[in-house]
């Protein structure tokens, strides 16, 4: 936690400089990923979090390993394939999964399966 609050996420925000830290804290990134400004990390769930190669995701785009259902707390990985894409305010839920060279549409969410 510690080195998590460390972090400056703002600075480090559409830059390399993100996927380092995400490394870091256990999360599994992959090479040439690319995460846009704006873009919305599990902060405190990094292990269950993992890009594959040459993933991008866009501005506002919004990866939730934990979430709320009807009141539970719901935990789960999320996986994003090697060469897919999140379009802008794209949403992956706990358990979500993307498979390698897709794109999940601008306003699309994908939860679990």
């Amino acid at each position: 936690q510690r080195l998590a609050a460390a972090v400056p996420w703002d600075a480090l925000a559409g830059t390399h400089g993100m996927t380092v830290a995400l490394r870091a804290l256990g999360a599994r990134v992959g090479h040439q990923v690319h995460i846009a400004r704006g873009a919305q990390l599990p902060h405190g769930a990094w292990s269950l979090l993992d890009l594959g190669d040459r993933v991008s995701i866009a501005r506002d785009a919004a990866l939730r390993a934990v979430d709320l259902d009807d009141g539970r707390i719901v935990i789960g990985p999320v996986r994003v394939g090697d060469d897919a894409t999140l379009d802008v305010h794209a949403g992956l839920g706990p358990g979500a999964a993307v498979a390698a060279g897709s794109t999940v549409g601008a306003w699309a969410s994908i939860g679990p399966g």
